[in-house]
């Protein structure tokens, strides 16, 4: 037990043998349990370094030579070699925003030289979304630098320190001595352009030093989207990217170009969105991002495969390591933009395909300490499932599917969310079917749900959520029932309704005005998603706007459905608008043939498209 607890809480408990008297530590947390300890303990906001310990990765990292920390050159002092490999390692993870992995890298380093200040700021750099525990950290960094260390890793922690409101010299053991500093959005940005002038000040005094170069970078582009700090001018921090390119032409960090333009320019990001998984193929999440440049341009077909590499990839690490499906980074969140892009672009059987991949993978009877999970990948699996059906107007495949596939079915009388959510699935599908009555006698099933629920003394977040779902299944019942229909308020929309969703439901309503502004509104954020415009230009014509739905009918919307499953009603209606068009039937089009190959180019494998966790 005192090993493994060694390995848990890192170089701040010293390997002792097991016959010796326990370190105060162990008196402290009574660890003869640690169930009662690690139940209790606040993650976000531990009391003291070692209970920031316990609330981390539990296990020391590999060396991984697919993500771009070959190109990391981050010399520290240190007494261990390998301490310098996995800190370069830790950097690299920072730079691909990967922060378990990140944490375990440093941890590692300071496993191997419990005395290395930077391995303490690499731990309070991996932990910057979750602030309290990064400020313990780095007041574990400031008590293990002195005067002697050399000058460019003072700077370093001296920022760290200036960002955190630290003194020089901070007591790690005493987290009470200086007041934690405000975290109001104002506060927030002043410390980060503060921050931003440090690293600045460091590139001016250490022009060779590529990580100066990068971190700059890294906070020019990440404190526009954390700190709501505005850039001036993204062409001048492009110039910033392209010299570390030039300079370091394999380094992690290209996708910050893409993130640079995604809100403004989205196109210019583009090149750096295909640069940059390549440069780190291991790393799931950077297909994600170079995913969401094509998209933010329009071109989700070309989007699509790089978020399937990234669930892919995140599959086969979860067969690789001894993990569960929680403790990989945005699994969930991965998934879900698989699955939603490929329902929305009529690939239904894909998206269910996949949906059903998430439903089986092993699941956890308890929520994951790290806060990196908002919701569980089984019941996030089952919603995606059902919403794809949903919106491809499929609701008597819908209907079967949830009395008849067993992946849906609740996994216990305990899991009330399922429970709850299944009865109003099917409750919308009837309403979209003209079968109101049926519809609201569901309602009876999850006012049964909620009375065990809190015979469970369930949480208030899981009660407040079949209450929420009760709600929403009346309030859908009594628009389409209700003498005067009135649309509803931006707040208060029903669970799970996507915007084709909703315009059905308003379409059923008679509040045709409505629906139309819906689509309108989806398609001009996210254009050329398939099932979103077509359900805009057939109403669009339907209410006499045919020059609108002339115009979204071009040659990207009947390229990408071509590759939609075929004979989706949202598809079939379009005949119309082909027709009047003088379009031939079936209108759709081929892609032209392309001299490049299909993106995403020059990667590996990325693993199975399912994934089972070691033993």
């Amino acid at each position: 037990l005192f090993t493994l607890l060694a390995l848990i809480l890192g170089p701040s408990l010293p390997s002792t043998p097991a016959q010796e008297t326990p370190p105060p530590v162990f008196k402290r947390f009574n660890l003869r349990c640690l169930a009662p300890l690690l139940q209790n303990l606040d993650a976000e906001a531990p009391e003291n370094i070692e209970q920031a310990f316990l609330a981390g990765p539990a296990s020391l990292a590999t060396p991984l030579p697919k993500i771009g920390a070959e190109s990391v050159d981050f010399p520290i002092t240190t007494t261990s070699p390998e301490a310098q490999t996995f800190f370069n390692q830790g950097v690299a993870h920072l730079h691909t925003l990967s922060y378990p992995d990140a944490e375990r890298a440093f941890r590692t380093v300071i496993h191997l030289d419990p005395d290395c200040a930077m391995g303490y700021w690499g731990l309070a750099m991996a932990n910057e979304l979750r602030p309290k525990r990064a400020r313990l950290f780095a007041k574990s960094a400031i008590g293990k630098t002195n005067a002697n260390r050399p000058q460019l890793e003072q700077r370093w922690i001296d920022i760290l320190a200036q960002y955190y409101q630290l003194p020089a010299g901070a007591a790690p053991a005493t987290p009470q001595t200086t007041p934690a500093p405000e975290d109001n959005p104002e506060a927030l940005a002043q410390r980060s352009a503060d921050r931003i002038r440090a690293y600045e000040n460091m590139v001016i005094d250490f022009p060779d030093q590529i990580e100066a170069k990068a971190f700059l970078l890294r906070q020019l582009v990440l404190d526009e989207y954390r700190a709501g700090l505005p850039i001036s001018s993204h062409l001048a921090v492009a110039r910033l990217a392209d010299d570390l390119a030039r300079t370091t032409p394999n380094h992690p960090s290209r996708h910050y170009t893409a993130f640079l333009w995604l809100n403004r320019r989205p196109e210019q990001g583009l090149p750096a969105a295909d640069a940059a998984p390549p440069l780190a193929p291991d790393v799931a999440d950077l297909w994600r991002y170079a995913g969401e440049a094509y998209a933010a341009t329009g071109q989700y077909s070309d989007a699509i495969p790089f978020y399937e590499a990234a669930v892919r990839i995140a599959l086969r690490h979860l067969s690789d390591q001894p993990l569960m499906p929680s403790q990989i980074q945005n699994l969930t969140s991965n998934f879900e933009t698989l699955i939603d892009n490929l329902g929305a672009m009529g690939r239904i059987n894909e998206a269910l395909f996949w949906a059903e991949s998430a439903i089986a993978l092993p699941r956890e009877n308890f929520a994951p300490p790290n806060g990196l999970t908002p919701e569980p990948l089984t019941a996030a699996a089952k919603r995606l499932y059902a919403q794809t059906l949903m919106r491809a107007e499929l609701w008597e495949p819908l209907l079967d599917d949830l009395d008849n596939t067993p992946a849906l079915q609740p996994t216990g009388p305990l899991d009330f969310t399922t429970r709850a959510y299944i009865p109003y699935w099917k409750s919308l599908a009837l309403l979209l079917l003209d079968r109101p009555e049926e519809a609201l006698a569901l309602d009876q099933e999850i006012e049964t749900v909620l009375h065990d629920a809190l015979n469970e003394g369930v949480s208030k977040n899981t009660e407040q959520t079949i209450s929420n779902t009760r709600k929403s299944l009346r309030d859908c019942h009594h628009l389409l029932t209700g003498e005067n229909p009135e649309p509803f308020p931006p707040d208060q929309l029903p669970l799970h309704l996507t915007p084709e969703l909703l315009a059905q439901l308003y379409l059923k309503a008679g509040l045709h005005g409505n629906a139309l502004a819906i689509l309108k509104e989806n398609i001009s954020t996210q254009p050329h998603r398939v099932l979103p415009t077509a359900a805009f230009c057939d109403l669009a014509l339907q209410q006499g706007q045919t020059k609108s739905a002339f115009v979204h009918f071009d040659p990207q919307l009947r390229i990408d459905a071509g590759l939609a499953d075929e004979n989706l009603p949202a598809l079939t209606r379009l005949d119309t608008v082909a027709e009047q068009k003088q379009f031939p039937i079936p209108w759709t089009l081929t892609a032209p043939s392309s001299p490049a190959p299909p993106r995403p180019q020059n990667h590996p494998p990325h693993g199975p498209p399912g994934g089972t966790p070691q033993t």
